[in-house]
């Protein structure tokens, strides 16, 4: 795996959304409403009773792009199957930055990752893993 791929799969896993389109299926026990695992949701999800019929959007539930699914009507608790593709159709500039950033930083500090001199050591990715967190959580409030 490319340095790049792990680097986006950690954005992915860590913002929750999809950098690419990508068709989805989830399973959810219970009442809706629900939230989705992964977002941004750019297209109507299908959400099907297990072993039933299929609900209409705007008739029966409404959703929006975070992801967030709300019941229109009293449908009970089931075992819904949700289908729909989470991912950007462009990736926004400003999380392209931040991920280029990332791996700037990831690059520049994989000479030393640690340091031992007698009772005394340091490791630096720790201190690299949190200015990416902090990138990203700047990045969700600002941008997303």
């Amino acid at each position: 795996m490319a340095l790049s791929d792990a680097i986006n799969a950690w954005v992915e896993g860590y913002l929750a959304v999809k950098l690419n389109p990508t068709a989805t299926t989830e399973e959810y026990v219970g009442a809706l409403p629900s939230i989705l695992n992964w977002g941004p949701v750019e297209s109507v999800p299908t959400i099907t009773r297990k072993g039933g019929a299929a609900l209409v959007a705007d008739t029966d539930f409404t959703w929006s792009t975070e992801g967030q699914l709300w019941p229109l009507l009293d449908l009970g608790e089931d075992i819904w199957e949700i289908a729909y593709t989470a991912g950007y159709a462009a990736v926004p500039a400003g999380l392209t930055a931040a991920i280029a950033q990332i791996q700037t930083a990831i690059v520049a500090d994989s000479g030393i990752i640690s340091e031992s001199l007698g009772d005394y050591s340091y490791t630096l990715i720790a201190q690299a893993s949190m200015r990416h967190l902090f990138l990203l959580d700047t990045y969700k409030r600002l941008f997303a």
